[in-house]
């Protein structure tokens, strides 16, 4: 009963329940009728202060519907933005390409000047591309040359030979082989020019090239699961006895472990009463947590699926679950509005993360297991210290909308955040030692029509995989996103019976598993 209820509620019905036991005391003790006005005293102070708080929990909430609100309506707008701007093409049945001038209608009343001529225009932008794109080449030719020739190390080395001549009437130098000359690193990892040495083997300077654009990627459905006949709202794979060990979690209620590699069923887990939101598996691929609607954690012992223990604590559905690298430490995030943090070994409750501002909707942590992400329901990602005293860091901003997925890289440098509004956030986390990252994305990607339900990042972390409503999945090249380079999409899968509600990388990265809310997992292989 108590388990939704906030402590200070909790304290005020025991002054009631005090207040009221003191007056039938009273009848037969009078002096305990100091002692029961006491407790009526503090029951009305806990009155106001719980009014109080209530107010400032629904005020936030209430700013947060008011700020979706007007997120929607300014999308609405821009939609009906866009329509107009392509008005003038529709009677064609061809869209403005990228870098057309678009001109819109004259509406009544105004004068409007004569539309300019599309087809020259069309020519003058694809001129354009050509001399951009025969700019490119002739810059990567030079780059190559010079690589190639070693010239940088020459013109050095001649400039060393003329101080040398003039100044010190030094020795000439000879330039048979140029590969001789080349910078040396010093201990501060600054490189400084070192004197020519005719024996040194060192190799030229390399300069930099310019980014090749991503290829794309074709990836292949190789299996089709539909044991569950409701959403699989979470997925995970880990290496057991050799092979691939998949593990769907679905909300008709049940657990499947599947072969990564045939997609059969080996067993199914049936001990949760209501649907199942959350999987996870320690990094040593024995325990398995999952978690859903029926407000518990259950851990089972894997590849057996033997139940080991169940946790309860939390006052709503838990949502998300993560685990840290070493093992030890279990991260379960609930609408409640709080976070928990469990020892994995013993199912103890170690803490409890929360400042009551809203439903806890994703979780992640960093590689080195020093920090938490929680995505929460009003659009803010939270940082905590996953160590005591377990304090927050910082809260990064970026969506009016909900945060339905994280995602940290493996490498530890980007946060992906996807949103109820279809967009992908990116932020750089910033190395240990080093400044708090910014509270503002570094990029923002529209990525889908729907909500992005599911992230999943590559082993590699050179791509990351977003799944959303709109039935997509969709593939993007991130890699050396975090030094400023904008991601690019490399391929997009379809799901043709309905929302994508779950992603999951191999550990090879070669494997691509998503859930659908038709009750159906597909196993996509990369092709080569």
């Amino acid at each position: 009963m108590f388990k939704n209820l906030h402590y200070l509620d909790i304290a005020e019905y025991v002054c009631l329940l005090t207040f009221v036991l003191g007056l039938f005391v009273a009848i037969f003790f009078q002096p305990f009728i100091y002692a029961s006005g006491f407790f009526l005293f503090a029951a009305l102070l806990l009155n106001v202060i719980n009014r109080y708080r209530l107010f400032q929990v629904s005020w936030r909430r209430l700013q947060a519907r008011e700020l979706n609100r007007l997120h929607r309506q300014i999308a609405d707008e821009m939609e009906v933005l866009r329509q107009e701007l392509r008005s003038p093409m529709v009677g064609s049945g061809e869209l403005p390409a990228a870098g057309d001038m678009v001109t819109t209608p004259a509406r009544a009343g105004l004068s409007s000047d004569p539309s300019p001529d599309l087809s020259q225009l069309r020519t003058e932008v694809v001129e354009l591309q050509q001399q951009y794109a025969g700019l490119l080449e002739s810059i990567s030719n030079i780059i190559d040359y010079l690589n190639k020739n070693s010239l940088l190390p020459r013109v050095e080395q001649l400039e060393k030979a003329v101080d040398s001549g003039i100044n010190q009437g030094g020795p000439r130098l000879k330039f048979d082989n140029p590969a001789e000359y080349s910078p040396a690193p010093t201990t501060d990892g600054v490189m400084k020019n070192v004197e020519p040495v005719v024996s040194s083997t060192a190799k030229p300077p390399v300069l930099p090239r310019l980014s090749p654009e991503p290829e794309p990627q074709n990836w292949l459905c190789m299996h089709t699961l539909t044991d569950h006949t409701d959403w699989v709202r979470s997925l995970a794979v880990t290496t057991s006895g050799g092979s691939l060990l998949l593990v769907t979690g679905s909300l008709d209620t049940t657990i499947n472990l599947c072969h990564l590699e045939s997609g059969e069923v080996q067993q199914t887990l049936r001990e949760h009463e209501r649907g199942v939101l959350a999987v996870a598996i320690s990094p040593d691929g024995k325990t398995l947590v999952s978690a859903g609607w029926d407000k518990t954690l259950k851990l089972w012992r894997l590849p057996a699926g033997e139940p080991l223990q169940t946790l309860t604590s939390h006052g709503g559905s838990v949502r998300a679950l993560a685990i840290t690298p070493d093992g030890k430490t279990i991260a379960s995030g609930s609408f409640d509005e709080t976070i928990k943090l469990w020892k994995l070994e013993t199912g103890e409750l170690i803490t409890t993360l929360t400042d009551y501002a809203s439903p806890v909707y994703a979780l992640a942590i960093t590689p080195d297991g020093k920090t938490l992400a929680s995505g929460r329901g009003d659009g803010t990602i939270v940082l905590w210290h996953l160590e005591a005293p377990y304090t927050r860091i910082l809260n990064l901003s970026g969506s009016l909308d909900v945060v339905e997925s994280l995602a940290i890289s493996p490498d530890g440098h980007c946060l992906l955040g996807g949103n109820g509004d279809g967009t992908i956030h990116l932020w750089f986390l910033r190395a240990a030692g080093e400044n708090a990252p910014d509270s503002q994305p570094l990029f923002t990607i529209p990525a889908h029509a729907g909500p992005v339900t599911a992230l999943a990042i590559s082993p590699d972390s050179q791509t990351f995989t977003s799944g959303s409503a709109d039935g997509t999945l969709k593939v993007w090249h991130f890699a050396g996103s975090w030094r400023g380079i904008p991601p690019k999409l490399v391929a997009t899968l379809t799901e043709p019976f309905g929302a994508v509600m779950s992603v999951a990388y191999s550990p090879d990265g070669q494997k691509l598993i998503s859930g659908s809310a038709s009750g159906t997992a597909r196993i996509w292989q990369l092709q080569k």
